[in-house]
């Protein structure tokens, strides 16, 4: 016997948790916890690359995703859409985890359940004790349906993703490649679940190239994507993961 998720309408097995397609909880006991909420975003005309913002009034000045310098600022002209998005009260899933790489350090911290981010946060409080540019309590990450997302707590500093001011209380979920400033200090976002199996020889037209040593990896879907690199690079942990953040594109071979 299937089950028919509320959300979207997919298929599921009988014993599933979560929602194949949309990530929504499909467990009986947690039905009724469940709470609908909205979310805006801005999806580039030209990489299709989505930028979550906070309201229908928000614009995007430029894609950071598309290489070409005239292709980034058509998105310029984009409205937001607005898609309803389905957060549990519990968490649905432990097998996902947060990466946030600090560009100052050169560390990677890894994340598995919510923590508070400030000078007296769960994480990072060491780096950010002596910063009255960062909060006591900053921001919150957390994870919901396998998303993750950050929450804005502070009154007097900011936090932004990408280039995008966060509201206060306003979840923003988080993407591979996403970049997350508090005060001075950068972190790069790399998330585990997003990440498809690839293969390293020739079996797919979709591909990425790494960046840093050019080792060359092919996927069947645009939605593929290689969390670490095993070429060249891989001694180094921050450079083989500067691949996560890249798309594949495709080339007919």
């Amino acid at each position: 016997m299937s089950i028919i998720c509320p959300l979207c309408g997919e298929e599921n097995q009988d014993n599933a948790k979560m929602c194949s397609i949309c990530g929504a909880c499909l467990c009986k006991e947690e039905t009724e916890k469940q709470e609908e909420k909205e979310e805006w975003f801005i999806k580039c005309p030209k990489c299709g690359k989505e930028h979550i913002v906070p309201d229908a009034m928000s614009r995007i000045l430029e894609c950071e995703y598309c290489f070409d310098e005239f292709d980034r600022e058509e998105i310029r002209n984009c409205i937001p859409q607005k898609r309803i998005i389905s957060i549990c009260d519990s968490e649905t899933s432990t097998a996902s985890y947060l990466v946030l790489e600090d560009r100052k350090r050169k560390a990677l911290i890894k994340i598995r359940k919510e923590e508070i981010i400030g000078r007296e946060g769960t994480i990072l409080s060491e780096i950010f004790e002596q910063n009255l540019y960062v909060s006591r309590k900053q921001a919150k990450v957390f994870i919901r349906n396998n998303n993750w997302y950050i929450e804005h707590l502070s009154q007097t500093n900011k936090t932004a993703v990408n280039r995008l001011i966060l509201s206060l209380e306003m979840p923003v979920r988080l993407r591979s490649g996403d970049m997350i400033r508090f005060a001075d200090y950068f972190f790069k976002v790399n998330i585990e679940n997003e990440f498809n199996e690839h293969v390293e020889e020739a079996g797919g037209n979709w591909i990425i190239d790494c960046p840093i040593c050019g080792k060359r990896y092919y996927g069947d879907s645009p939605e593929f994507r290689v969390r670490e690199c095993t070429g060249a690079c891989s001694m180094d942990e921050i450079d083989k993961c500067e691949i996560a953040s890249i798309t594949p594109r495709w080339v007919d071979e």
